[in-house]
């Protein structure tokens, strides 16, 4: 079954139906980026997300290990755990056809997303041992890169690194190369304090991986017992940096790094480290004793299938400037001919770069015709079909000289060769007073500097002490960058200084010397070039995101352990516990002792002294610093029972138990220790604070003191009040209570008055009907009458 994403074809033969490796939903993450963003757009992804996983993957700088190799569009590629395609779409760019090979399915359509308009690729899923079987074509080159490490989860067997490289090795085409690229497990990146990155464990291949399977490193020396038990006698060795993962320059046993160029070390994107030495420093003294091969961070491993000897250029050093922009990033190898002779050749990486590397051409002639006559000589450049060749000079550079002066502490000499320096890069011709140019403007910003400095009509701003080799004349071997308008010179001198400096292993020796005054750059010029520096910076890079600009953004803090042992040793003095004694003179020295703290299982801390029968009394200093302490116990013990004990102490009380000390002598005195008292158990717990913050605290208790008191104040005042207004109510309800009283009597003699009334109405009713009845009588008694 096969799948095509644009002209890529996934085959899906050897797939079991399910990833067995992942890295979990960054992978997902990173589908989604390729799916609907170009590689142009990668950068700029990159410096949003600060995901480590992002930057390994999608990050240009990766193919760097792979670039430079002299792969044609004859040859034909394996690639062996091509994972998300980082190295595929460079390997696709060079040769005829590229076959990769991944166990993961996610991971295969990443790698064919991202290299979807390339015609020459195709991705076999499922497992090496599976796919192995089935192949029967012949390669030219079989790359490994970051998976040999991993040949025991490849090859089921006793010997599975030699085996696995036999097997691959069958794959080969006559004169057909392995290239493998590996950490190497002896790289001093881990004796300084760097995780091993495949378990993520500090030390862990320097201690010989005792609990890991499935996954290993190698020293130089076990890798080339390997390869040579596999019965490979032609191989070489190449030396990444800083490492195989993000390389910049490639070293190799013809061309070794010199003291002073490993300055670019702290590359963890992945995990915090410890930072236990400066990396820059021991690489200088590994490199003098000729051991940088056993100590570099990684391993590049060219193994060829033939035994003939190479009758084709070699490249034996490259240098990668490619944290630019498309139209500035380009490539310097150093090459060693057929005939041992060493040149250097620049090469454009992008086709915008091509002007790049014409107006290099072009600057080398107009700086011949200005130093025409001077002490300084341009490098010889021609034009080559795919770049440019320069001589490769040999000799000490001004930066190594200087060196040398500085460290025999000879400062007279040293300002002597800068000047020397600043006398030879003056053109004795053309020079004018500068003004600021739109051409200048545009690389250099709207610097506010001096209208009487001195410029040229042409100038190379990389005249750094490093570009300039001494012999007969002074050999400038670059000019990359170089300017047909006007800069100030001082500008010149001023990087040249600047760049030695803060790159100097001697940085604070330098900076004391002063040599910016004493060479004639004023403040005003150093603000002003330092801005001009960042402009040219911005210029440089365009939209492309410097690496070394996320570090620290997708890790925890790393972890200097240096700074912590300073910690640990100032806190260890300031958390030192001071007991003294009284025997009728007093405190003193004299009759002290100091000691550290112990903790019981609550994490307090237990002191216990020891008290002789003449001991009037006793004090405890916690600390001698500002601090905050709680008491938990004070109790003091004889034969028998124990017994609470009362102290006084020159802190400030908080509650009944804590005190606070803003004074870096805190005393807990014990004027009573009774009689029988044989030793005291004080248990307490301290917390270290700074002066600042003591004062501080101290300042805002007091606050709070005043105003509780202020409100205690006028609670009282309200109180008072308020009892007033108790007491007027009480007499108004007494006066109120008397009215109810009198009201209830009224009522009562009128309930009394209004029986009486009832009384006399029934009475009027009685009569009334009586008279009713003699008058009926008396009605009765006249009609009978008349009758």
């Amino acid at each position: 079954m096969n799948e095509r994403i644009g002209n890529v074809v996934l085959n899906y033969k050897y797939y079991l139906g399910e990833d067995l490796y992942s890295d979990g939903e960054v992978e997902d993450e990173l589908l989604d980026i390729v799916q609907n963003n170009e590689e142009g757009e990668y950068d700029k992804i990159i410096g949003e997300r600060n995901k480590w996983p992002v930057i390994y993957h999608l990050s240009h700088l990766r193919a760097n290990i792979i670039e430079w190799m002299p792969i044609n569009n004859n040859e034909t590629v394996l690639e062996i755990g091509s994972g998300c395609g980082a190295i595929t779409g460079t390997l696709a760019n060079k040769a005829r056809k590229v076959t990769c090979i991944d166990l993961s399915k996610k991971r295969s359509l990443i790698n064919a997303y991202r290299n979807k308009e390339k015609d020459n690729i195709e991705i076999l899923v499922g497992n090496f041992e599976d796919i192995e079987k089935g192949i029967v074509e012949k390669y030219d080159y079989i790359t490994l890169i970051g998976v040999f490490e991993y040949g025991e989860s490849y090859i089921s067997s006793e010997r599975p690194y030699e085996n696995f490289l036999k097997i691959i090795s069958k794959h080969l085409n006559k004169n057909g190369k392995i290239i493998i690229a590996i950490e190497n497990k002896l790289g001093l990146k881990y004796w300084a304090g760097c995780k091993e990155d495949h378990v993520g464990r500090y030390f862990d291949g320097i201690e010989g991986y005792p609990n890991t399977r499935g996954v290993k490193t190698f020293s130089k020396k076990e890798l080339e017992e390997i390869i040579q038990k596999c019965g490979f006698n032609k191989y070489r060795f190449y030396y990444p940096y800083p490492d195989y993962k993000l390389p910049n320059i490639i070293y190799s046993d013809d061309y070794l790094p010199k003291n002073g160029e490993l300055n670019n070390n702290m590359r963890n994107f992945d995990a915090e480290r410890m930072v236990l030495f400066d990396e820059s420093k021991v690489y200088d003294s590994i490199i003098k004793e000729g051991l940088f091969d056993i100590y570099s961070n990684s391993y590049l491993m060219i193994i060829e299938n033939s035994e003939e000897s190479n009758k084709d250029c070699t490249i034996i050093y490259s240098k990668y400037s490619n944290e630019r922009d498309d139209k500035f990033k380009i490539r310097t190898d150093i090459i060693k001919d057929i005939n041992e002779k060493l040149f250097v050749q620049k090469v454009a990486l992008t086709t915008e770069a091509q002007n790049h590397i014409n107006d290099m051409y072009e600057n080398y002639n107009l700086l011949s015709k200005t130093y025409k006559g001077s002490n300084i000589c341009m490098n010889k450049c021609i034009v080559m079909e795919n770049g440019l060749k320069f001589e490769y000079i040999q000799g000490k550079t001004l930066e190594e000289e200087l060196d040398k002066l500085l460290y025999e502490k000879n400062y007279t000499k040293l300002f002597e060769k800068i000047k020397n320096y600043i006398d030879a890069i003056e053109p004795g011709k053309v020079k004018r007073n500068f003004e600021i140019t739109e051409e200048f403007a545009k690389v250099f910003g709207k610097a506010k500097l001096p209208s009487y400095l001195k410029s040229a009509e042409i100038t190379d701003v990389d005249l750094i002490f490093g570009n300039v080799i001494i012999g007969e004349k002074w050999n400038v071997i670059d000019y990359e960058w170089t300017f047909n308008f006007p800069i100030p010179l001082n500008f010149i001198l001023y990087r040249a200084l600047s760049g030695y400096i803060f790159n100097s292993n001697q940085k604070n020796e330098l900076m004391n010397l002063g040599l910016y005054k004493l060479l004639g750059i004023t403040d005003e010029e150093i603000y002003a070039y330092g801005e001009m520096e960042k402009c040219f910076e911005k210029y440089v890079l365009g939209s492309s995101i410097k690496l070394n600009n996320l570090y620290g953004k997708t890790t925890r803090p790393n972890i200097d352990v240096q700074q912590l042992i300073y910690k640990q040793n100032t806190s260890l003095i300031n958390e030192e516990i001071q007991v003294f004694y009284d025997y009728g003179e007093g405190f003193s020295e004299t009759h002290s002792y100091k000691t550290y703290p112990v903790f019981n299982e609550n994490n307090k801390i237990v002191l216990n002294v020891d008290i002789s029968e003449n001991t009037k009394q006793i004090r405890i200093d916690p600390s001698n610093c500002y601090s905050l302490v709680k008491i938990n116990s004070l109790v003091g013990y004889d034969n028998v029972k124990y017994s609470k004990l009362n102290y006084y102490t020159n802190g400030m009380r908080l509650n009944n138990k804590s005190l606070l000390f803003i004074n870096n002598d805190p005393q807990i005195i014990l004027p009573d220790l009774g009689v029988n008292t044989c030793r005291v158990e004080l248990i307490f717990e301290i917390q270290i604070i700074s002066k600042e913050f003591a004062i501080e605290l101290c300042s805002f208790i007091e606050d709070r003191e005043e105003e509780v008191a202020r409100k205690i104040s006028e609670l009282k005042y309200k109180d008072s009040e308020l009892t007033l207004k108790i007491n007027e109510l009480k007499d108004k309800d007494s006066e109120l209570t008397l009215k109810i009283n009198e009201l209830k009597y009224k009522e009562e003699k009128i309930t009394e008055s209004n029986k009486i009334i009832e009384g006399l109405q029934m009475e009027l009713e009685d009569k009334n009907k009586r008279i009713q009845e003699y008058n009926k009588l008396s009605l009765i008694k006249k009609i009978r009458k008349q009758i």
